[in-house]
């Protein structure tokens, strides 16, 4: 850890710094694979911290708590390319341009049905959102990326660089072959 701080300070950018892969719908879904499992066993979130990389819409945000309530739970698996999992293990205040932190959302079966994920790009992509490239692979198989409403609203409100929570996690708990 010293040598990684002391390397960052010495070059003025971390060592740990990487090109992110181009993700499109045709690769969403493997591009993440060689990257570090950030999560052992799935982590759950609430459901409607889930339907928000979907919708804004309050009445459909409300009528997901009036359906589901409090017990109905979605569960993922985060990773992290060696850019991302250097800056979380380093507790940096910022991610490098490079890091690409991906959110695998699983079905009831524990299968992938959704892929979600967020790309640094250089300083000036988006300066306002902490120049965060977004994507997202729906169930239906639909993709979107780039300046995305719904995780800009959402990773605003992140109290570092726009991520939540990823600064408690072991970032080298697994590597993924």
């Amino acid at each position: 850890m010293r040598r990684l701080l002391l390397t960052f300070l010495a070059l003025g950018s971390p060592s740990w710094a990487s090109d992110p892969p181009e993700i499109t719908k045709d690769n969403v879904r493997s591009c993440y694979r060689t990257f570090s499992q950030l999560t052992e066993e799935p982590r759950y979130v609430a459901p409607l911290t889930a339907l928000l990389c979907r919708t804004h819409d309050k009445a459909v945000l409300d009528r997901e708590l009036t359906l589901t309530g409090p017990h109905t739970r979605v569960a993922v698996h985060y990773y992290a390319n060696p850019a991302a999992s250097g800056a979380i293990v380093a507790k940096a205040k910022a991610f490098p341009p490079g890091s690409v932190i991906v959110k695998e959302k699983l079905s009831p079966q524990k299968t992938v049905s959704e892929v979600a994920g967020m790309i640094k790009r250089e300083a000036g992509y988006d300066p306002r959102n902490g120049d965060w490239e977004f994507f997202f692979e729906a169930a239906d198989g639909t993709f979107s990326s780039g300046k995305l409403n719904n995780c800009i609203e959402c990773h605003r409100r992140a109290d570092r660089d726009h991520v939540y929570r990823l600064w408690d996690m072991p970032a080298t708990k697994r590597q993924v072959e």
